[in-house]
């Protein structure tokens, strides 16, 4: 925390939860022409069957790689494709990715999770 003050990226905590953050992310999207209505709705839909259930109430900053990779293998044991996992953590790791540049987190915890190869099915 201490070489991201000095190098001005350290983001104070936030109470923003991953559902809002997720909210925030895809309403920036839409706002700026980069996402269309129907591909929202579809990351919507993602997030609230798999994300949201798993750790949507917890606060962003909090989110560890830990907490993906038993959501991905918890999807994998339900039976669901391993291309499935794949595209939410795609999805996941655009909007950490994006929260990081605009200062809403410190860091991706997608980075430093295993996302289900898309090739194993």
């Amino acid at each position: 925390m201490l070489r991201g003050v000095r190098v001005g990226t350290h983001a104070p905590p936030s109470k923003r939860t991953v559902a809002e953050l997720f909210e925030l992310d895809l309403n920036l999207q839409l706002d700026n022409g980069l996402l269309r209505a129907t591909t929202a709705e579809q990351y919507r839909r993602q997030f609230k069957l798999h994300a949201g259930p798993a750790f949507g109430r917890l606060r962003a900053q909090d989110l560890r790689a830990e907490h993906l990779d038993r959501l991905f293998g918890n999807m994998r044991t339900k039976g669901l494709a391993a291309s499935t996992a794949r595209q939410l953590y795609n999805m996941l790791s655009g909007v950490f990715r994006r929260a990081v540049k605009r200062g809403d987190v410190e860091t991706n915890p997608c980075k430093r999770a295993t996302p289900p190869s898309s090739q194993v099915e």
